[in-house]
């Protein structure tokens, strides 16, 4: 699965309590350190390769689509 999104930088105190955990402790100093951040992501598109037919055929279509320049039917964007 491949996504594509606009990132954004969080530190609103509610969203970082909400995400925190005990064992974010080994990387931060508890709930109200100032280093924290999260990162929020809105995806604009995304694409997902289903292998309902196993990894050769997926693999083929790959290829097709390579050669072709056509995208592979197994496919989805976010609009």
């Amino acid at each position: 699965m491949t996504v594509f999104g606009d990132a954004s930088i969080r530190t609103e105190k509610s969203i970082l309590k909400d995400l925190y955990g005990k064992s974010d402790d080994a990387w931060f100093e508890g709930v109200d350190d100032p280093n924290r951040t999260a990162i929020q992501v809105q995806p604009t598109e995304g694409q997902f390769w289903n292998a309902n037919h196993g990894a050769l055929m997926s693999l083929f279509k790959i290829g097709i689509a390579a050669v072709t320049g056509n995208k592979p039917i197994l496919e989805w964007k976010v609009k």
